[in-house]
């Protein structure tokens, strides 16, 4: 008895001293109703893998006022000063914010401390590139793409070739393509030239139209302007071999929103169908849902399956549950699976 009262002692001294739990964001958050301030009109929101949201707008029409609401609904900081024309937020895959003020570019800890800042040339509006441990701007007066570092000094550059040259990217890859002046793309992870593609007619010029898992590279391509039914789903290996083609089926019909899932499949929206495919490895249709509307899709990877809109898939196509999302204001998905939803009012966060 005395060594089975010991025994429960112990264990409740052990129980007081040692470390909490860790959780992830998505277990931790909670649901929320946080109040914007009057006078403000909110023009961009976003949140970061942690759980924090950000809502970026025009607080009393004269100033820009950038919140930072935390998972448990409080502000954590803001960032204000007077509005000007460009007025635009990222959160980079380095967990830094950067934020562009006219020709001013801040590049802001997630705590909300500034880390560094650059003026750039007036007039000049740049666009974010994915980075891994830096960020990358398209400067449209200059043929080149812009690295920072981490420290804010100018690092590796991408020169393109002629200015009428367009980088297209994908925010949540590190993969993305330049289209050059004569039709052909090369692709680029980071800032390391992969390959380059040569089609032999037009090719759909929207990011969403490129999706990558890290190993292959899924584009999806008009081969021929005249002839819609020859357009198709390319998967190459990161040398620029093919691995497959997905031909799509049916006059003028479209993918977008070409997505890659972790177990090798993709899934994307096809125009004419009005619905969703999914793509197994060998590049074979594994799965349908029909009658999808394409305005405001939102199609999502998770680690176990994916969202499209308000339901939830697993990685073989089965719904698993279906959230009752408000149906005032706009509303997005959040890195750590959430629903947010926002008015000129109020942020709600609806955890799934």
């Amino acid at each position: 008895m005395r060594n089975w009262l010991l025994a429960v002692m112990s264990l409740l001294l052990l129980s007081m001293f040692a470390a909490p739990l860790q959780t992830d964001a998505a277990t931790a958050s909670a649901n929320y109703s946080y109040s914007l301030p009057k006078d403000f009109q909110w023009k961009q929101a976003d949140s970061d893998r942690y759980g924090n949201v950000y809502v970026l707008g025009v607080y009393k029409q004269k100033d820009y006022l950038l919140q930072a609401i935390g998972p448990d609904g409080k502000k954590k900081w803001s960032i204000t000063g007077p509005a000007a024309n460009v007025v635009y937020f990222k959160i980079g895959l380095d967990n830094k914010l950067y934020l562009q003020v006219a020709n001013t570019l801040y590049a802001y800890g997630l705590d909300g401390k500034m880390i560094w800042s650059k003026t750039i040339k007036a007039g000049v509006e740049f666009r974010f590139l994915p980075g891994g441990k830096s960020i990358r701007f398209h400067r449209e007066d200059e043929p080149r793409v812009i690295t920072f570092a981490p420290n804010g000094k100018p690092d590796e550059n991408v020169i393109l070739k002629n200015k009428s040259d367009v980088p297209v990217f994908e925010y949540d890859t590190s993969v993305w393509h330049v289209i050059k002046a004569n039709g052909s793309i090369d692709i680029y992870d980071g800032n390391t030239y992969l390959f380059n593609l040569m089609p032999k007619g037009y090719r759909d010029l929207s990011p969403r139209a490129i999706s990558d898992d890290g190993q292959t590279i899924y584009v999806y391509e008009l081969r021929d302007a005249m002839e819609w039914d020859y357009s198709s789903i390319y998967a190459y290996d990161r040398k620029g071999k093919i691995k497959w083609k997905y031909q799509m089926e049916g006059y003028r019909n479209e993918a977008d929103n070409i997505v890659a899932l972790p177990n090798g499949n993709i899934i994307f929206y096809a125009l004419n169908e009005r619905g969703i495919i999914m793509l197994g490895k060998d590049g074979k249709v594994t799965w349908k849902k029909s009658n999808v509307s394409h305005v405001n899709l939102t199609i999502q990877s998770m680690k176990d399956g994916f969202i499209i809109n308000n339901e939830i898939y697993d990685l073989k196509g089965k719904l698993k549950r279906k959230v009752d999302v408000p149906q005032k204001g706009s509303y997005f998905f959040a890195k750590d699976l959430a629903f947010i939803t926002i008015d000129q009012t109020t942020v709600k966060r609806l955890r799934l």
